[in-house]
């Protein structure tokens, strides 16, 4: 079924476009998207004159939620103009070097303060990066599941980095466990957390107060882990 459009929602004198998306569930689901978009997912019985209650309803969730990706694409730009060519790995930054030597083999490596990629081609800048970045990110979670596997009967069925613009990490139904390949611009520890939380979806496939006290038992220290990636996972990502 297609989206509907309800009336615009008003926020510091703006027009914020609401997003109705109605399918086979139980519950009213309300979401605030980083293009500063609401979306509204509700049953199919539920008119939309209940919508525009609970929008009211929700009034202050919304407006801290609006506030929030206000306040991340202000630090985009204050990253964007302070830093210039720099770029996080493993939660530092390091200053984005790009020349070609001939002597030394094309590709991405780290010297002092300095991310280097070596080509000729410009145009190659961005898929070097990426592949380096896929292969540190498969390199942190494998040394950090050389640690976690000792606290789970469980072993997850596949360890994967890929493309996800949405998530840090995700189980699947079956115990497969991919993740984020820009999770290297982040500290181990973070890392380490985004594995755990993966993995303690093997015993629990919800975010419930049960599925957090496995979270807990495991990486007490987990609510550090998430405030970075809330505070730093704007700049986690290769600078245009």
């Amino acid at each position: 079924m297609k989206p509907q459009r309800l009336e615009f929602f008003c926020y510091k004198d703006k027009s914020i476009p609401v997003e109705i998306i109605r399918s086979q569930r139980k519950t009213i689901a309300l979401a605030v998207a980083a293009t500063a978009k609401i979306v509204v997912r509700i049953p199919l019985q539920v008119p939309l004159a209940e919508v525009a209650v609970i929008l009211q309803e929700k009034e202050r969730w919304l407006y801290a939620k609006l506030a929030y990706w206000e306040s991340c694409k202000e630090q985009k730009r204050i990253f964007e103009v302070a830093h210039g060519r720099s770029i996080l790995f493993q939660g530092k930054f390091y200053s984005l070097k790009i020349a070609y030597e001939p002597a030394k083999p094309i590709g991405v490596r780290l010297e002092r303060n300095q991310l280097l990629v070596n080509t000729e081609d410009a145009t190659e800048v961005n898929s070097l990066l990426k592949g380096w970045y896929y292969e540190q990110t498969s390199v942190m979670l494998k040394q950090g599941l050389q640690k976690a596997q000792a606290m789970f009967a469980l072993r997850p069925r596949v360890l994967r980095v890929k493309e996800q613009k949405k998530r840090w990490g995700s189980c699947t139904y079956d115990n497969k466990l991919l993740f984020n390949w820009r999770l290297a611009m982040a500290p181990q520890f973070v890392v380490e957390y985004v594995l755990l939380h993966e993995m303690c979806h093997m015993l629990v496939k919800n975010h419930s107060v049960l599925f957090w006290a496995e979270v807990a038992k495991r990486c007490p220290s987990y609510k550090v882990a998430k405030q970075w990636l809330k505070e730093n996972g704007v700049n986690m990502q290769i600078p245009s």
